[in-house]
C-alpha cells in the first residue's frame, strides 16, 4: 500500500499513543512514499509533541523508503514479510500456510497488516501467523479496507472480524477508527476524514453493536484501522463466532474485555 502523509501522521499517532517500539514487521511493504520529505518528517514533533524525531535532518530532500522512515520514526528497524522477494522481503512466507519458520515466532515488537489482508486468500491463517509472530507485550495493527472497495482484493473486511477474533483470543484491544479516504487533485495526496455514525464518534463507542453500522455509508471509500495488544495469556487459534449472533454472555464477556482495555 502507498505510504501517503496522512497514513505517516497515523502511524506516529499509534506511535505515540501506544508507546510503539523495537522492530516492525510488515505484511508487504509500505511503498512508495508519496512526497514524504525530511520536512514533513520533522513537522511531526510539533503535531505530536513528545514524538522524537531526529534534530539533524535536513531541511530538504525526500525520505528514499520505508525502512529509513521507521528508523526516523525510532523503531529499530523494520522487516517485511511477503509470498515472493519481488519487493526486498527479508521474509519470504505464504501467509496462506501455517507458519513454518521457527525464527519468526515472537520476532516483532510491532506488526502491521498494510493493506495486504484482503488479498490473502486464507484470512483466519494470516492471523493466526500474525499472533505467533508478535512477541508478548506488542501490538498489532490492521488497516483494512472496510467498505465500497469492490474487486480491490478478495475480502472487504468488518471490524466485527478483527474485534472478535482478538477479543477471543485474548489479545488488549486498544484503538479502532473508521475513515473516509479522501483522494486529493493529485493521485499523490488523501487524507483520512475519520468519521462517526449517527453522531457517535466512530474511535469511542461505535464498536457495539456492529449493527449500528449497517446501511450507514456514503459512496465514498472507507477503511479501519485496528490496534490490540499481546498478553501473556493471548493465544492464536480461537475461532470466534460473531458477536451480533453469540449468546448475551458471550456479547457480554467481550464488551467487559473491550472496556477493560480500550484506549479510545
Amino acid at each position: 500500500m502507498p505510504l501517503y502523509k496522512s497514513i505517516v501522521v497515523e502511524l506516529a499517532k499509534q506511535k505515540q499513543k501506544h508507546n510503539l517500539s523495537g522492530l516492525f514487521g510488515v505484511i508487504g511493504r509500505f511503498t512508495p512514499l508519496m512526497d514524504v520529505n525530511y520536512g514533513f518528517v520533522r513537522s511531526l514533533s510539533g503535531i505530536l509533541p513528545g514524538l522524537q524525531i531526529p534534530a539533524h535532518l535536513p531541511d530538504q530532500g525526500m525520505v528514499n523508503e520505508d525502512k529509513e522512515l521507521f528508523r526516523l520514526l525510532g523503531f529499530d528497524g523494520i522487516e517485511t514479510i511477503d509470498q515472493s522477494d519481488y519487493e526486498g522481503a527479508e521474509h519470504i512466507v505464504d501467509m496462506n500456510q501455517p507458519l513454518d519458520n521457527p525464527g519468526l515466532i515472537e520476532r516483532f515488537d510491532v506488526i502491521a497488516n498494510n493493506g495486504s489482508l484482503e488479498h490473502i486468500f486464507n484470512v483466519p491463517n494470516c492471523l493466526n501467523n500474525m499472533t505467533k509472530m508478535l512477541k508478548v507485550g506488542g501490538h498489532v495493527i490492521h488497516w483494512v479496507p472496510l467498505n465500497n472497495w469492490v474487486d480491490h482484493g478478495f475480502y472487504q473486511i468488518s471490524p466485527a472480524l478483527l474485534i472478535d477474533y482478538y477479543l477471543d483470543n485474548n489479545f488488549a484491544v486498544r484503538d479502532g477508527k473508521i475513515f473516509q479516504y479522501v483522494f486529493g487533485q493529485s493521485d499523490r495526496e488523501l487524507d483520512l476524514r475519520y468519521v462517526g455514525i449517527n453522531g457517535v464518534p466512530s474511535y469511542a463507542t461505535l464498536l457495539y453493536p456492529f449493527a449500528s453500522i449497517q446501511g450507514k455509508f456514503d459512496g465514498g471509500m472507507y477503511g479501519y484501522v485496528f490496534v490490540a495488544q499481546k498478553l501473556k495469556e493471548s493465544t492464536a487459534t480461537a475461532v470466534p463466532s460473531q458477536s451480533q449472533y453469540s449468546s448475551p454472555q458471550k456479547q457480554k464477556e467481550r464488551l467487559d474485555k473491550l472496556t477493560r482495555y480500550w484506549q479510545g
